[in-house]
């Protein structure tokens, strides 16, 4: 009997052999499936990213019954491939996708995106630094 498919899509600071590590021991009971992102390692760069497009580069991993997970961006391209393909999948997890538009206007919804924006604008570059520094400011954003 074959295992049900779970496509996993990682965000943007690592790709999604990292991001999905502590899932790895569901592959006793699914079908894994962690595609490395454009852009992310082992490929090269790329310029720009464009979610709505990476939603139909992620077509190829769909089956019917697939249960499809996101993480950061990779749940706003999660949510863009479910709009295009919903007789595709069994389910569909996103895990703190950035879609703030959804809740603008809202006094702590607002203050999380402009520290968002401020960490990602000045922010450090490294990886662990980058994740280090976004703890803080959501315990700050938290506080208030």
């Amino acid at each position: 009997m074959p295992r049900p498919r779970v496509l996993l899509v990682h965000g943007s600071v690592v790709n999604g052999d990292a991001t999905w590590a502590a899932q790895r021991a569901l592959a006793e009971r699914f079908e894994l499936v962690v595609p490395n992102r454009r852009g992310f390692p082992p490929g090269p760069d790329v310029e720009s990213v464009d979610y709505e497009d990476e939603a139909v580069w992620l077509d190829r991993f769909l089956e019917p019954g697939t249960h499809l997970v996101g993480h950061s961006y990779g749940g706003v391209i999660s949510l863009f491939a479910a709009a295009r393909r919903p007789e595709l999948l069994r389910s569909l997890t996103v895990i703190e996708p950035p879609a703030l538009g959804v809740a603008r206007g809202h006094a702590s919804a607002d203050a999380f995106a402009a520290g968002a924006q401020e960490l990602w604008e000045n922010g450090p570059r490294e990886p662990a630094d980058l994740i280090s520094s976004s703890r803080r400011s959501c315990s700050r954003a938290r506080a208030r």
